[in-house]
């Protein structure tokens, strides 16, 4: 693991292969990073690879773009309130940190020191799910 981590890090672009929009995987990229991992190391070499960009995902999601901001203000709340209120929309799952947001059914939830661990892995593994179902996909029709 070592080896294909310095590899990513280090022998190749890095993020070529990596960008995630919409939870798509750029497939092509993707497809000759897996390809040139599996000359040299196999199976067990893409495995690492994968699980290499997926923990990256992950660290985006808990420091950058919306899901950053959202676990820094669920944070920040429960350092000085105790507890967090999220918003989430009904229909589409969108969360938000303010009822203001027009023309939606709104649920709101608590978030307190207890559940907190909970409710932030469970908000990745539903992103690290769809981008991997995504990837499934795409990668079947290639």
């Amino acid at each position: 693991m070592r080896t294909i981590n310095e590899f990513l890090d280090l022998g190749c672009d890095h993020d070529k292969g990596r960008l995630i929009i919409y939870g798509h995987w750029d497939a092509n990229e993707l497809y000759n990073l897996v390809v040139s991992v599996y000359r040299k190391w196999g199976v067990e070499g893409v495995k690492a690879a994968i699980h290499h960009h997926i923990m990256d995902y992950v660290c985006t999601l808990l420091t950058r773009l919306k899901y950053g901001k959202l676990v820094n203000y669920i944070l920040d709340e429960i350092m000085r309130r105790g507890f967090a209120v999220v918003y989430e929309d009904v229909d589409s799952g969108q969360v938000y940190i303010s009822s203001n947001v027009t023309s939606r059914t709104l649920r709101m939830s608590y978030i307190g020191k207890d559940n907190v661990a909970n409710y932030i892995s469970n908000m990745l593994l539903q992103n690290v799910n769809q981008v991997l179902k995504l990837m499934d996909k795409d990668f079947r029709t290639k």
